[in-house]
């Protein structure tokens, strides 16, 4: 398979009033996939033969070169392209007691073409499609009660917003969007946030019109027969698909005791329902295959042969889940600023700047871009503004130096861990069917179900230019029953996974920079995916691992290590008088 993709994008922006802004994006996009599948040699001619009893065909022997040249190749073309723009102006209304209300209205629109041909089996098909979408979004803030202003200040800061949207498609028709929410501040550390949605999305044009694409040898496991088998799958766009229609209640706290060190606790409840629910086909169990029939072909002794994985709709799904944990970040001082601070209290002389100070400013005024410009006095934080924050008559600025944002907050040492708890994980396939429970038994993907528990951890470090970020990723594990009395079990086991990403920004080391000018601008990162190359463990009823579940087919490629280099380029303008 090959793919050939572009992209361009505009984003402008403006002021219409003191209160008032507005800003404009917009995108355009096309890509290009080509398939090719070799099905191998075309059996049909060398069966006729043998059924004729041709005496030059001898089946223990060699055939005829006519016969086996003749192969089959199955081939798929897609194009798709995509334009469209969206205009945002967002502002205050009018005042209440309690505060302004604001507003934001957001208007767009998109065209989307797509085009597809496939030759399978020798026959030509080809499908067109386009689609026009036309987009309104309105959202109002209305704050209630105050404690700065004093409205009701004993109970605190509550705020109600309500939104709503609406979306033209030319081949589906009006889908619409309803929300409200409050906000409750009772106290300055803690925030309440109460929401309530209702959407309808539609599939998307590859998901309707992607061309059929029949893919042999996939090995899938079979739960009705308990054993690994290869099938050919066929995969693309699928015509009958229709809306969903997502309900969501959502409840969060957030709780920040101090601020230095800052951290902030965060707990989230989501209850999602959804009708036609539109899916990626999943795994071959026994109640899928009863719900959907059609999508599977089996031969005469019961062995699966073809699987149609195009996606459908399930009749409804419900998810719930609480998500919690904090984020801590911690400042550290770049080495620039604590070479200023030192200066300064020895009495901040001239005479005894640092030297490192000096090449600070000779490396960053060396072919100076203008204002505005990547490596820049403003993007920087470099040139005048440094220099005002070496006389002392300004605060110091790191910028360019310590990495911090605004080139003012130095280095920095973060941390972050989240628990997520999923309460429910089920799905209606289809009528008279069985719910399938994804936390207990059943699945509808090929790595078993939905983890019970997941944890995520985020460890950071930037100072000097010079940074680390780690990830530890864990999910408990799961189980799927299949058929055959428990026989056809499968036992996923837990899995976590480390990836770490080290880097440095050399255009952030001063003394590099004045040695090798081309440095400026430019990120050095080696990544490490999958440290300790972990794959999950898959079992069966008898302790063994299926060829499906061999760790080899579930994760290829296991750990991995990469290294990049970035560099900004931009023109260098002369300095102004």
């Amino acid at each position: 398979m090959r793919g050939t993709t572009g992209h361009i994008g505009v984003t402008l922006n403006g002021q219409i009033s003191r209160t008032w802004q507005w800003s404009f994006t917009g995108n355009g996009d096309i890509s290009i996939t080509r398939t090719r599948t070799d099905r191998g040699i075309d059996i049909g001619a060398i069966q006729a033969a043998l059924d004729a009893g041709d005496p030059g065909i001898n089946p223990y022997g060699i055939f005829d070169g006519g016969l086996t040249g003749v192969r089959t190749i199955d081939s798929a073309r897609a194009r798709s392209q995509a334009i469209g723009g969206d205009l945002l102006v967002s502002g205050s209304l009018f005042d209440l007691p309690a505060g302004a209300v604001t507003t934001s209205v957001r208007v767009g629109a998109s065209a989307n073409g797509f085009e597809s041909r496939s030759t399978r089996s020798g026959v030509d098909s080809r499908s067109h499609y386009n689609r026009e979408i036309a987009s309104g979004q309105v959202s109002l803030d209305l704050p209630l009660t105050s404690r700065s202003k004093g409205v009701l200040g004993a109970v605190g800061d509550i705020g109600v917003n309500l939104n709503a949207a609406a979306q033209h498609y030319s081949d589906f028709g009006m889908l619409s969007t309803l929300g409200y929410g409050l906000r409750w501040q009772p106290v300055t550390a803690v925030q309440i946030l109460v929401s309530a949605n209702q959407d309808r999305a539609a599939p998307t044009g590859a998901q309707i019109t992607d061309p059929l694409v029949a893919t042999p040898n996939m090995s899938v496991f079979d739960y009705a027969t308990g054993q690994s088998v290869f099938v050919t799958q066929l995969s693309g766009g699928n015509a009958d698909l229709r809306e969903s229609v997502r309900d969501q209640f959502r409840l969060g706290a957030t709780i920040k005791p101090f601020d230095k060190p800052n951290l902030t606790l965060t707990a989230n409840y989501l209850n999602s329902r959804t009708r036609n629910p539109i899916a990626a086909f999943p795994t071959p169990t026994p109640d899928l295959e009863a719900a959907f029939p059609q999508r599977f072909l089996r031969d005469e002794d019961g062995n699966l042969i073809q699987i149609d994985a195009r996606p459908v709709n399930f009749l409804r799904s419900q998810s719930e889940e609480l998500r919690w944990g904090f984020d801590l970040s911690i400042p550290i001082k770049s080495h620039i600023q604590k070479v200023i601070e030192a200066w300064r209290a020895a009495g901040a002389k001239p005479e005894e700047r640092p030297r490192e100070l000096d090449d600070i400013r000779a490396a960053f005024a060396r072919n100076r871009p203008r204002d505005g410009q990547e490596g820049g006095p403003r993007a920087a934080g470099g040139g005048d503004d440094a220099r005002r924050g070496e006389r002392g008559g300004g605060r110091p600025r790191g910028g360019g130096f310590g990495g911090g944002r605004g080139g003012q907050g130095g280095g920095r040492i973060t941390v972050s861990l989240y628990h997520m708890w999923h309460l429910a994980e089920t799905i209606l396939i289809a009528p008279g069917v069985p719910e399938l429970d994804l936390l207990d038994g059943d699945a509808t993907g090929s790595s078993g179900g939905q983890p019970r528990h997941e944890i995520k951890a985020r460890f950071g470090y930037m100072n000097n230019g010079i940074g680390a970020r780690l990830g530890i990723d864990w999910e408990s594990g799961t189980h799927v029953d299949g058929a055959l009395g428990g026989a056809s079990r499968l036992d996923f086991g837990s899995l976590a996974t480390a990836n770490l990403r080290v880097f440095a920004n050399l255009g952030q080391m001063p003394s590099l920079v004045k040695n090798v000018p081309f440095l400026r601008g430019s990120r050095v990162s080696i990544g490490i995916d999958n440290i300790f190359n972990t794959r999950r463990e898959v079992r069966d009823a008898s302790g063994s691992t299926p060829l499906r579940y061999q760790q080899g087919y579930l994760d290829p490629l296991g750990r991995s290590i990469s290294v990049s280099f970035r560099k900004l380029f931009s023109p260098a303008f002369p300095r102004r008088g």
